[in-house]
């Protein structure tokens, strides 16, 4: 307030200073040489004449005009004031505006992204968890598989050994027949034919051995003889295959 009262006042005592040097070097001092000089010094002592004759009810006059004029000029400075406040509250609105609509452009464009994210972290956690339920379908695969191929292993082994069981039970049983007809045909009969020397067939086996076979034992009392091979055939009999 006081700076803006302070330049009022040399305002108004420049001009104050300025109007009688002007016109006292135009028009009193023209054809004179230190006109500047002269211009300045009439003027300097009117200043002082005039200050001399204001009294203290012009001073008063004046403090009073002075007080108006600062009121006036604090009206005025307080309208600027208001004027500029307001024009750049204004601008601030609109830059807080503009800034508004950029943080939430932003936010707009970081929830898009985060979204993006969640989706990419959402698929590859079930790509992750597909391939995790694929890798296990394909451990129980394989596990079955290989139990069934045990089983069946076992059960051909088991097979293997019923078969090999069998054979040899049967084997066993052959040997036990052949031995048994051995020693039934060693042990029966009191006939053997080969020291008969002649064609000899029995009744009940319808068998007819020859001489230079094997011979086997057999009741004297089952024992037909043959003039010959024909004979024996002819009778219904067969030749011993030994």
């Amino acid at each position: 307030m006081k700076k803006n009262i302070v330049k009022i006042i040399m305002w108004i005592l420049f001009w104050f200073y300025l109007i009688p040097y002007y016109l006292l070097k135009k028009f009193v001092f023209k054809k004179n040489k230190h006109q500047v000089f002269w211009a300045n010094c009439v003027t300097i002592a009117l200043f002082v004449l005039l200050s001399l004759a204001v009294s203290p009810s012009s001073t008063t006059t004046t403090s009073s005009n002075e007080d108006a004029l600062a009121k006036s000029s604090r009206v005025v400075h307080k309208t600027i004031t208001k004027k500029v406040g307001t024009k750049e509250l204004n601008k601030e609105k609109a830059r807080a505006k503009v800034l508004k609509q950029e943080q939430k452009n932003k936010q707009a464009e970081y929830d898009k992204l985060k979204q993006q994210l969640d989706d990419y972290q959402e698929k590859e956690k079930q790509q992750k968890q597909q391939k995790q339920e694929a890798e296990q379908a394909r451990k129980r695969a394989e596990a079955a598989a290989k139990k069934e191929a045990k089983a069946r292993q076992k059960e051909a082994e088991e097979q293997q050994k019923a078969a090999q069981r069998q054979e040899a039970n049967t084997s066993s049983s052959s040997s036990s027949s052949s031995s048994s007809n051995s020693s039934a045909s060693s042990n029966q009969g009191d006939l053997y034919t080969g020291n008969q020397g002649t064609i000899v067939g029995n009744s009940n086996s319808k068998i007819y051995h020859v001489p230079g076979q094997a011979g086997y034992h057999m009741n004297s009392a089952n024992a037909v003889y043959f003039n010959s091979e024909q004979d024996a055939i002819n009778a219904g009999y067969r030749k011993a295959k030994r």
